[in-house]
């Protein structure tokens, strides 16, 4: 397992040079997503969505809708979605909701051109019904958003409520990327602002996939955060960032990590430091669920640790008393955020630059050890590796 990590982060490490983004290893979304779902593969599950749909050749450009038009009827008339409406019409609440006069909700709708990305079936196995659904709530959006309204950073609501997020809203993520809107990085919108009587409908080129637990979303980025990973299950963690609800995680990124040493690095994965690193790994973990706009509408937050500690949370702009040029989010003091708003099926990421209270100096008695005596293992070697990487 740990040598394929060092492959992933060297593979990882040479397409990033080239602009590229790889994954450090293909994983279940919808596995770790819905609950209820069987372990099979995410092309399983959205191949699911189009097993007995016939290819209706060539991309059929979206028409303008119809203002007179329900979102349900718009989408059943405009052969760009047959696929879609077929999925809908065989689950009659999802299409009484888009059928509704007072809707008011946004659908992004995946063109048939995005079922092709979907690779062929095996077995022609089928996903629970319920799981679906679950997928297709995902692409309804509370009230009505056009493009001109969506902003970078911004979070949507969906109508997917999870009991994994306390049963709040799963939400979708904007971004705006290479002159177009993306959801959750992946999915882009090519078909915008079609009409419809009871809100808006945007055609996307992806099936959007909800996300997995937060631990499953950190070893999706081992150049970013594969040393928190490991920490993570080092300090026996692990079933906590999988299964705990509606977590807030405040990740450390290499750097950050890279920022403490080889030589305290070593030793928090030592058996003689195992315990501080599960205080450390802790001290990063809150129980209370906070998004990014929760932080600045409250301007200071103090949020427990899954241990019972405090986080002070502090955002800070150039229009209040810290009269920051840039806005920026602190924890502790210690840390800022960097990268907010990973969102995941039980929670939140928001990457840090610091590691917040870690071990100031080794112990004396930790150099007389036959831990630090004896040649590196493999683990510390991946530590040394990441270290020597400009990541």
């Amino acid at each position: 397992m740990l040598a394929l990590r060092v492959v992933a982060l060297v593979a990882s490490l040479v397409f990033s040079s080239y602009g590229l983004a790889l994954p450090a290893r293909q994983i279940n979304p919808i596995q770790h997503v819905l609950l209820s779902a069987p372990k099979t593969s995410t092309d399983l599950l959205l191949c699911g969505l189009s097993l007995a749909r016939e290819d209706h050749g060539s991309p059929t450009k979206p028409g303008d809708g119809d203002d007179k038009k329900t979102i349900y009827q718009v989408i059943r008339e405009d052969e760009a979605f047959s696929k879609l409406a077929e999925i809908i019409e065989e689950r009659k609440e999802i299409a009484k909701g888009l059928d509704s006069p007072d809707a008011d909700v946004t659908l992004f709708a995946p063109l048939d051109s995005a079922f092709k990305h979907v690779p062929g079936c095996p077995d022609d196995k089928k996903p629970p019904e319920e799981v679906v659904t679950k997928v297709l709530l995902y692409h309804i959006v509370d009230k009505a958003h056009k493009t001109e309204d969506l902003e970078n950073g911004q979070l949507l609501d969906t109508r997917l409520k999870l009991e994994s997020l306390g049963d709040r809203p799963q939400k979708i993520r904007v971004f705006e990327h290479k002159n177009h809107i993306a959801l959750n990085l992946r999915s882009h919108i090519v078909a915008a602002d079609i009409k419809a009587s009871n809100g808006v409908i945007q055609g996307v080129d992806h099936i959007i996939v909800p996300p997995p637990n937060v631990f499953y979303v950190l070893g999706h980025f081992p150049l970013e955060f594969g040393i928190f990973e490991v920490a993570i299950g080092k300090a026996g963690l692990k079933d906590v960032v999988k299964d705990t609800a509606a977590i807030t995680v405040f990740a450390p990124s290499n750097r950050a990590f890279k920022k403490l040493g080889f030589k305290r690095l070593r030793y928090l994965f030592s058996p003689d430091g195992i315990e501080e690193l599960r205080r450390i790994v802790s001290y990063h973990i809150s129980p209370q669920l906070v998004y990014t706009p929760d932080i600045w509408k409250a301007k200071e937050l103090e949020l427990p640790t899954i241990e019972g500690a405090k986080l002070k949370i502090t955002a800070k702009g150039k229009d209040d008393k810290h009269d920051h040029e840039h806005p920026v989010i602190e924890i502790n003091e210690e840390a800022h955020v960097f990268i907010n708003d990973g969102i995941a099926m039980n929670g939140v990421i928001h990457a840090i630059d610091a590691v917040l209270s870690p071990v100031q100096e080794v112990p004396k008695q930790y150099y007389a050890s036959g831990s630090y005596a004896s040649e590196p293992n493999e683990m510390e070697k991946i530590l040394q590796m990441i270290i020597d990487m400009d990541v």
